[in-house]
């Protein structure tokens, strides 16, 4: 390979290769040993130094055809396990599994860690990586069952078989290729489903050298997330597409409630508080885990034209918003958007949640996630399912 050939940054990071064991990354990279070889990168009888790592990362971040996708997607999520999220899932993860990820050996780095799950626990591994990334999603829609019904079988073999098979066709018929993996975890509050496809190929023109250009040709993978609420039932998605969410909602429900319409759209969310009683709305009176809540963005539509709207947005509209609802009033409007920011009691930074009725919620879950709900509920945002919304306004 051509040391001009273009780079893509970012693709595995020195930093990881640097801070993982030897021996750990030798084995690691053992089933790519023809490959690397072919391009100057011997993993036998060659010391494990910053010159060596630093070609290694060189050969890594080359944009080649032929580097094997496996290679490149194993790196991609051992790096997310080595983080610091990641590091504590992986910790709960074996605590909940009566594992010893320590032996005798006593303190692992989280690099280390990552590492030895992807050698030594595959199935802690694929499950601590999709706890991770349903933690990191932020904007979800959110369907509910008419009755509520235990998800089970999440991680057994043939329910996977059978929601994959579903997933491929799907895809296939879609021009994203019939590549599909999914990555389940079940916690004792939620089941989550990472759902790894294709997007529609592409061709890229990159630069190969000072006087000449190449065309590559690729399909790029794309990360979905499903996560199912055991105490409510409630099925949250993460996905791009309202075409998306309508799948991922009917499979779901064919392949574990035996019915493409368990779960269907509801007016969960609701936002006509800020114009009912703006000051109550965003109240903190009763709730101990938060000392403020500003209200950060607010978009009105009139409900006889659609595209009369109005948008508020600030740090913190406080009184601003206030003083105008009397006029906003004087014709109908409903909210269609609000953005707010959360101030947990020990906390500087806030948690910023926007809301989008009826059903889309955005937010950080990984922190304060029940503070968030416990809000929402207490002041009206939020509130259990009751009447079903059509598809067109869910999904839109």
């Amino acid at each position: 390979m051509q040391s001009s050939a273009p780079l893509i940054k970012n693709l595995v990071r020195l930093s990881l290769l640097e801070r993982v064991s030897p021996e750990l990354l030798v084995r690691f990279l053992r089933p790519y040993e023809g490959y690397l070889a072919g391009r100057g990168v011997s993993l036998d009888g060659v010391e494990l130094d910053h010159a060596w790592v630093g070609e290694l990362h060189r050969v890594l971040c080359v944009v080649d055809p032929t580097m094997p996708g496996a290679l490149q997607q194993a790196f991609l999520d051992v790096a997310d396990l080595a983080s610091e999220q990641g590091h504590e899932a992986a910790l709960n993860l074996a605590g909940e599994r009566q594992l010893n990820l320590f032996g005798e050996s006593g303190d692992v780095s989280p690099e280390d860690l990552a590492f030895r799950l992807y050698l030594e626990h595959a199935d802690v591994f694929m499950a601590t990586h999709a706890r991770v990334q349903s933690q990191e999603a932020r904007r979800f829609v959110d369907f509910h069952p008419d009755a509520h019904r235990p998800l089970e079988g999440a991680e057994t073999q043939a329910k996977r078989v059978l929601l994959m098979e579903q997933l491929r066709r799907w895809f296939a018929s879609r021009n994203r290729s019939d590549y599909v993996d999914v990555r389940v975890s079940e916690s004792s509050d939620e089941v989550s489903f990472v759902i790894i496809h294709g997007q529609p190929p592409r061709n890229l023109s990159v630069i190969t050298s000072a006087s000449s250009r190449d065309r590559l040709s690729l399909v790029p993978d794309k990360q979905d997330t499903v996560v199912f609420d055991k105490a409510t039932g409630r099925l949250s998605i993460n996905a791009q597409y309202a075409a998306e969410h309508d799948f991922y909602r009917a499979a779901i429900g064919k392949v574990f409630f035996g019915r493409d319409d368990h779960f269907e759209p509801h007016a969960v969310l609701d936002c006509g508080v800020l114009l009912d009683d703006p000051r109550a709305a965003l109240s903190v009176e009763g709730l101990p885990a938060l000392r403020a809540v500003a209200l950060r963005e607010v978009v009105l539509e009139a409900i006889d034209s659609p595209r009369d709207r109005l948008t508020w947005s600030a740090n913190d509209l406080g009184d601003v918003y206030l003083e105008d609802v009397p006029d906003l009033l004087k014709r109908d409007r409903t909210v269609r958007r609000a953005k707010l920011a959360l101030f947990p009691i020990h906390e500087g930074r806030p948690k910023v949640v926007e809301i989008a009725p009826p059903n889309k919620l955005t937010y950080d879950r990984r922190t304060y996630d029940a503070v968030v709900r416990e809000f929402l509920f207490a002041r009206g945002f939020l509130r259990h399912p009751q009447t079903r919304v059509s598809y067109q306004r869910a999904l839109g």
